[in-house]
């Protein structure tokens, strides 16, 4: 019944166009314009072909659509990204009716799926074995519900196309190669002159069709291999142990804008009790860099009320643990928390030190590098960063955070007894503004691709003379603080969700405990 609607519906639709070409056939061959008007359909097939000859579009671009990499993603998913385009570029293999086959689809996400359990956990592991139920179940209503929304939004008339309708659709190509043989071999025994415009068509038209045909496919499944992709690693990730719906509303929707998911996760859910955790910056340098002015400064605090601590911290720095501070920036209404590791000597940061700073800046958002601007050599700060590089590119499960290298004591820069800020390291014409450029650029030279930004800055003990923290560093900090937020959502998600899966497991028993009971006094009374 709803078919035979349908089709009348379409007929409805079509009988004026249809009618009106009638009309213009009959019309062409009445007043003689057919030998006039017989060469247009070969011209236009030849011209399509020739466009389609000189303007070739590349093929990874047409047919791949990229899959946007969230900024909590560590290198290891990032690693599992190029895993899901490997998959993506299989399109080339495909033939139509694989995209009506329920079963090839079962085939690439199985496939897919084992290599990203492979990539994550091991060849040793059985991928199944190493995820939960929930995370499974998730992952397919995610990429399921969001290939719903593709199809929707996307796919013309998409409401109305059944599974049958479908599978014709795939027989296209097919169906149109057979019309297409008839229709020439009767436009031949017509009249023979249409030969020349069945040769044109062959050589211009079929190129033309084929990579329309070609690029369909590939849309739709390299859109069903990134979406399924997407959610397989975070499902490996350990991100969907929450479930769909926890996920949903701590990350939103991979492709809404972040207004849209900033306003989707806001809720009233009494069961979502999310801890606020503030962005954590952590600091890093040598003894004496200036690491505790650079926290007085940002506290807001005079230098006599910690100095003594940290004075004495500094001097036996193999033995202390990282400290942290809280800071809130009354302007911008945020709430950082501060995490001052233990300075190293020249000769760079031992072992144990070492460990301390990754410690901290795998649950840091932003550090901050303090390097004292005056003295050139970098040597023990290049090797602590070189650990550090090597630390998380052995540990892709972890992200490195944003950093940014903060040079203090620029007014001991030549001219030292030269200090009038502000100074203008935009166009600097000064000997001092130079100077301070100067150093600024050296540090960009010797740490290549390292920062995410430089900012000199002075912190002296007389507030007077103290110049360059609003102006560059807290702005620059801000600057970072988006991409930073990211991973400070992505470690509260975490902790928060395991914090739920033991209440949620509690209750479970709980609640099983209490229906066992009832049925156990149910058979006794």
């Amino acid at each position: 019944m709803k078919q035979r609607r349908l089709a009348v519906i379409s007929f409805l639709a079509l009988l004026p166009i249809l009618v009106c070409i009638g009309f213009g056939v009959v019309a062409i061959f009445q007043t003689g314009y057919v030998l006039w008007l017989w060469w247009i359909l070969p011209a236009c097939w030849v011209l399509a072909g020739l466009v389609n000859w000189i303007w070739p579009k590349p093929v990874d671009t047409i047919t791949i659509a990229p899959m946007k990499q969230p900024r909590h993603w560590t290198q290891r998913d990032q690693q599992a990204a190029e895993i899901v385009l490997k998959h993506q570029r299989d399109f080339a293999n495909l033939k139509p009716e694989d995209l009506s086959d329920p079963q090839h689809y079962l085939r690439v996400v199985q496939s897919m799926a084992a290599d990203l359990a492979n990539h994550y956990h091991g060849a040793t592991k059985r991928e199944i074995e190493s995820l939960s139920v929930v995370e499974v179940a998730a992952a397919a209503r995610l990429a399921i519900d969001d290939i719903e929304g593709f199809l929707l939004h996307s796919i013309p008339g998409s409401r109305m196309l059944s599974i049958k309708h479908w599978k014709w659709l795939t027989r296209t190509p097919e169906i149109y190669a057979v019309a297409s043989k008839v229709y020439w071999a009767g436009a031949i025994v017509l009249n023979p002159i249409n030969l020349l415009r069945y040769g044109s068509a062959k050589v211009t038209l079929d190129p033309v069709i084929n990579q329309v045909k070609t690029e369909t496919i590939a849309t739709i499944y390299t859109r069903f291999v990134a979406k399924t992709g997407f959610y397989l690693i975070e499902m490996n990730s350990g991100r969907l142990r929450g479930g769909a719906d926890a996920y949903r509303q701590h990350f939103g929707d991979p492709d809404a804008s972040p207004r849209r998911n900033a306003s989707a996760t806001r809720g009233d859910d009494p069961d979502e009790d999310e801890p606020s955790l503030p962005v954590t910056i952590t600091l890093v340098g040598q003894t004496g860099a200036g690491k505790s002015s650079l926290i007085n400064a940002l506290l807001h605090k005079s230098t006599s009320e910690t100095v003594h601590e940290h004075a004495q911290t500094d001097a036996l720095p193999n033995t202390r643990e990282a400290e942290s501070f809280e800071w809130t920036m009354n302007e911008q209404g945020a709430s950082f928390t501060l995490v001052d590791t233990p300075g190293y000597g020249e000769s760079g940061a031992s072992k144990k030190q070492v460990a301390i700073i990754e410690r901290a800046m795998t649950r840091s958002d932003l550090v901050l590098l303090v390097m004292d601007a005056h003295t050139p050599a970098k040597k023990a700060d290049q090797q602590t960063l070189a650990t550090l590089d090597s630390y998380f590119h052995d540990h892709p499960q972890f992200k490195s955070p944003p950093i940014i290298a903060v040079l203090t004591h620029i007014d001991l820069i030549p001219p030292a007894s030269v200090w009038n800020p502000p100074y203008d390291l935009d166009t600097p014409t000064e000997a001092k503004e130079e100077n301070i450029e100067g150093a600024i650029q050296y540090a960009r030279e010797i740490f290549p691709d390292e920062f995410a930004d430089v900012c000199g800055v002075c912190l002296s003990t007389d507030l007077n003379r103290q110049w360059g923290v609003d102006e560059f560093l807290i702005p620059a900090m801000v600057a970072n603080v988006d991409q930073g937020r990211s991973l400070s959502l992505l470690r509260a998600f975490e902790k928060h969700v395991d914090l739920k899966r033991v209440r949620k497991l509690l209750s479970q028993v709980g609640s099983l405990a209490r229906h066992g009971a009832s049925a156990w006094i149910e058979r006794r009374l």
